[in-house]
């Protein structure tokens, strides 16, 4: 597969594939996964595309050859991995997001990991799991500003590199169906707008956060659930 364009998908409950674009045969890779991966994010090196990360129920896992073998990252046992970001001008920085919405941090290109902080919201959703992080964004002109997805706790905004985090839920009060956020990312164009993903569509912030408007996704779609 060295010369095609390879895509992956995650299975949240049933592993971790991998095609050639244009196959229609999905590869189930098991070569150094966790038995029943439960691969909730990927992230491919933005400078080399052999060297795959993917976050598990086990960790996080590394392949260096485009998924034919993967190997056991070095960070606390116990922790669900549902986001993975490279840092936007240094790729030997990572981030990731778990279930119990701790973020981890790795300075050495993800051979190992260091708990950095833990977002917490008194107001979030209560539910049968613990509030999770799903998403990570990076402001690319300014690298310290970061914001965060919550499942089920809304937005969150990180100003100093991940170290500390403030919920920037205005105009979401306690709807659970706009704190149930499942993604976020920072727009390439103008760094100051960011958007967000819930179950009732996508808003956007004109001011890193602080205030969201709703951009009526059910104008294109009937499904305003999104991801």
């Amino acid at each position: 597969m060295a010369d095609d364009t390879i895509v992956y998908a995650g299975a949240e409950a049933s592993g971790l594939y991998r095609k050639a674009a244009g196959d229609a045969h999905w590869e189930l890779l098991t070569n150094g996964v966790p038995p029943a991966a439960q691969a909730r994010t990927i992230a491919i090196h933005p400078q080399n595309s052999n060297v795959v990360f993917v976050g598990t129920q086990r960790g996080i896992y590394r392949s260096q050859d485009s998924g034919d073998h993967w190997e056991r990252m070095n960070m606390a046992e116990g922790r669900v991995v549902w986001s993975l970001k490279f840092h936007p001008s240094d790729s030997h920085i990572m981030y990731l997001g778990t279930e119990g919405s701790e973020v981890f941090k790795s300075t050495d290109g993800g051979e190992n990991w260091r708990h950095l902080s833990t977002i917490t919201n008194p107001d979030q959703v209560q539910m049968a799991f613990a509030m999770r992080i799903l998403g990570l964004a990076i402001e690319n002109a300014n690298p310290d500003n970061m914001f965060a997805a919550l499942e089920v706790g809304g937005a969150a905004r990180s100003t100093d590199g991940g170290k500390s985090w403030q919920v920037k839920n205005q105009n979401f009060g306690e709807d659970v169906d706009l704190l149930d956020l499942h993604g976020v990312a920072v727009g390439s164009h103008d760094s100051s707008s960011v958007f967000i993903s819930n179950r009732t569509g996508v808003w956007r912030s004109r001011d890193k956060g602080d205030n969201w408007e709703n951009l009526n996704f059910d104008r294109f779609s009937e499904i305003r659930y999104s991801r």
